[in-house]
C-alpha cells in the first residue's frame, strides 16, 4: 500500500475516533443535539459527519474570505434524542 493511502486511512481513523468520542461525551452529558460548521468544499469531512448521522441544514454562501477567495460553509445538525425521550 502506498504511503499516501496509508496516511489517508490513518487520518480517517483518527477523525472517526475523535467524532465517536465527542458523540459519546455529548450523549453521556445529556446533549439533545449537536451542530457543526464545515466548509462546503470539504467533501471528506462532510462524508464523515454524514456517516455518523449529521444532516445538512443550510449553506452560508460567501461567509468568509481566505486570500480573497469567498468560502461557503454548511451548517450540519445531529439530533441525539428520539421523539419519545
Amino acid at each position: 500500500m502506498s504511503p499516501i493511502i496509508e496516511r489517508a486511512r490513518a487520518e480517517d481513523a483518527a477523525a472517526s475516533a475523535l467524532t465517536e468520542a465527542v458523540l459519546a461525551f455529548a450523549k453521556e452529558n445529556g446533549f439533545e443535539q449537536l451542530n457543526l460548521e464545515v466548509r462546503s468544499d470539504n467533501a471528506r469531512a462532510i462524508r464523515l459527519y454524514e456517516k455518523y448521522g449529521f444532516r445538512k441544514l443550510c449553506t452560508f454562501p460567501d461567509f468568509f474570505k481566505i486570500d480573497g477567495e469567498s468560502i461557503d460553509f454548511d451548517l450540519m445538525n445531529l439530533e441525539l434524542t428520539s421523539a419519545g425521550d
